[in-house]
């Protein structure tokens, strides 16, 4: 299921961060034809999606790191939001938690492609496509968690705001982020210090929990609890 709007026309402060999604997408989804059911083809295009970042690098951090932050309470039957999704890379550690999972992005490019790739997952996903700054047809209280991974990094500063003003529409109380962001140190991206991430949490009813470095090679995880 697809969750669609009409996408604003005036996207230029997003223009960059589209165009590079969208020529991830064409690379992967060129080599796999979504008409074709063979395995082999749908391997070779995830070898292309992490031949784009150090998967292999990332993934038992990331494992690692989600397995220390969720609360043993918290570890099923959770309605997830993914946002910058992409082609789901990310996506499948988010699954063994999740009853539904809500791929948030700005391109729809690799919707179906998440859709192939998880096809026999005891999962329930739907898709979100955003103009860029907004979760409006998400439900209020309905998300458990939101994780977002090699996305945020390149967000400008006002977009981040305004996410942040829905993260807290659309969460439940007790609910956790889980935010890969850039640092001070993290040169090319939108940087942010600890002291930025604070007041975007204490001004949108969240807990600021921890600003957790060397997940990924740029940047560090905000994990920060719904109030």
């Amino acid at each position: 299921m697809t969750i669609r709007k009409e996408i604003a026309v005036d996207l230029n402060t997003l223009k960059g961060q589209k165009e590079y999604y969208k020529n991830v997408c064409k690379d992967i989804v060129k080599i796999y034809n979504k008409k074709n059911d063979d395995f082999t083809l749908l391997q070779k295009a995830i070898n292309k999606e992490n031949a784009y970042h150090p998967y292999s690098e990332f993934k038992d951090n990331l494992r690692e790191s989600l397995e220390e932050q969720l609360p043993t309470w918290f570890k099923s039957n959770l309605t997830i939001i993914n946002l910058g999704s992409l082609t789901g890379k990310w996506t499948g550690h988010l699954i063994p938690y999740a009853k539904q999972i809500i791929c948030v992005d700005i391109i729809d490019d690799g919707f179906w492609y998440i859709q192939e790739r998880y096809k026999h997952e005891d999962c329930e996903f739907k898709f979100y496509l955003t103009q860029g700054d907004e979760l409006e047809h998400i439900e209020s209280n309905s998300i458990d968690f939101i994780f977002s991974a090699d996305s945020l990094t390149r967000t400008p500063k006002n977009i981040l705001q305004k996410y942040f003003i829905e993260f807290s529409r659309v969460t439940k109380r007790s609910s956790l982020l889980y935010i890969h962001l850039s640092t001070p140190d993290d040169c090319g991206f939108v940087q942010y210090s600890i002291e930025e991430v604070q007041k975007l949490c204490n001004a949108n009813d969240f807990e600021f929990i921890d600003f957790i470095p060397s997940v990924f090679t740029v940047g560090s995880i905000l994990v920060a609890r719904r109030i």
